[in-house]
């Protein structure tokens, strides 16, 4: 199992780097105060994580801002849910490549900040924040992952809605 996994990080790898050639968004930092609009990603198989991040999604917008909310479920049926767009393994390919249409619009759509809540790996959403055309992407650390502008340090098993707490205060720290 472990000799599939390699393979598949392989291909998976290798279509980043080849789709990264020419790939130059304009990046900038950003704190809480000056981002208007957000987008979220997450792992919706994860139990409990939808209802925790639409009501982070509900508080962001109560505070003024604009959220998307993307979800990605490790499943072949889908089901949709208020205010967040799903898209299952239908939509991915054997190596975990995003090849739905929803995908790459919520890729090229305009933000100012997208807040990555990957906190074990998860190649269908490291993709869409790698290929993001987010103004500032936070996520979270791992050895060798340099997507990001910014990065929070969590455990594996932190959960995702501690995980976009910190991102959350991470933001509110930033003095621009």
């Amino acid at each position: 199992m472990e000799l599939l996994e390699n393979i598949k990080n392989r291909f998976f790898h290798s279509v980043i780097e080849h789709r990264s050639e020419g790939f130059k968004p304009t990046r900038k930092l950003m704190n809480f105060e000056s981002a208007k609009t957000f987008g979220i990603i997450y792992d919706s198989t994860i139990s409990g994580s939808d209802i925790a991040v639409t009501k982070i999604a509900e508080s962001l917008r109560n505070k003024g801002k604009e959220v998307a909310v993307f979800a990605f479920l490790n499943d072949k049926k889908i089901e949709q849910k208020d205010d967040v767009v799903i898209f299952n393994a239908n939509d991915v390919n054997w190596y975990g490549v995003p090849k739905s249409d929803k995908v790459l619009q919520f890729c090229d759509r305009k933000m100012d900040v997208i807040l990555c809540a990957i906190p074990t790996p998860n190649r269908p959403l490291e993709y869409i924040g790698h290929f993001s055309k987010a103004l500032c992407r936070i996520g979270v650390f791992r050895e060798g992952n340099n997507d990001f502008e910014l990065m929070v340090n969590v455990a594996e098993q932190t959960t995702i809605p501690k995980v976009l707490e910190q991102m959350i205060q991470l933001l509110n720290q930033i003095k621009l």
